[in-house]
């Protein structure tokens, strides 16, 4: 399973060759199933042939049309998985920031949505999102970095404020707010911001 939570919801999308006609017409295509991506645990399979993506259900036999028919297979995570967004907003100090860190529950709806859209960076998605709320941007203006404990509570209140208001909203998944945390010094050294 991918480790990344930037591979989340596909985590890997391959072309598949065109399958060849086998007795001349006459006998049933047929597609390998060793040649496709192994489905582990926790994942699908979603065949497109270019016009339209098809979840495959139960064990592949190579020989479904929309598995012979594919152009390529993508393996998307079903599992629900929290997904942390680190973000820094500014203080006080314009020499020091507040390091914030996010977390949203993700849960993949539609796995051929998903596979539509293809690979995506989903922390760099959910961080523009946190970032079009110029309030949340603003909380820590006021607060120097020793007030921790304030700029907390006024984060936490935004950003639960602006989930309900503005949900974020990625075709195929459901996101809902899990935690939001303002993090310590210590916090800070282990965390990584892009």
């Amino acid at each position: 399973m991918a480790s990344d939570d930037k591979d989340f919801p596909v985590i890997s999308e391959t072309e598949l060759p065109v399958v060849r006609r086998r007795g001349w017409g006459m006998l049933p295509s047929f597609r390998d199933p060793n040649d496709l991506p192994a489905q582990r645990p926790g994942t699908t399979l979603v065949f497109s042939n270019g016009r339209r993506w098809v979840e495959a259900r139960g064990r592949i036999k190579g020989t479904e049309d929309f598995v012979v028919d594919a152009m390529a297979v993508s393996v998307v995570v079903t599992r629900e998985r929290v997904i942390e967004v680190d973000m820094r907003i500014p203080s006080k100090d314009p020499t020091e920031d507040f390091a914030v860190r996010v977390g949203f529950s993700c849960r993949v709806t539609a796995p051929e949505l998903v596979a539509e859209l293809g690979p995506i960076d989903i922390v760099d998605r959910l961080r523009r999102f946190l970032f079009e709320d110029r309030g949340l941007y603003q909380r820590g203006i006021d607060y120097p970095v020793g007030e921790l404990h304030q700029v907390r509570h006024q984060v936490g209140v935004r950003v639960r404020s602006y989930c309900d208001e503005v949900p974020p909203n990625i075709a195929g998944l459901e996101i809902r707010l899990s935690s939001v945390d303002v993090l310590t010094n210590e916090d800070r050294s282990v965390a990584d911001y892009s």
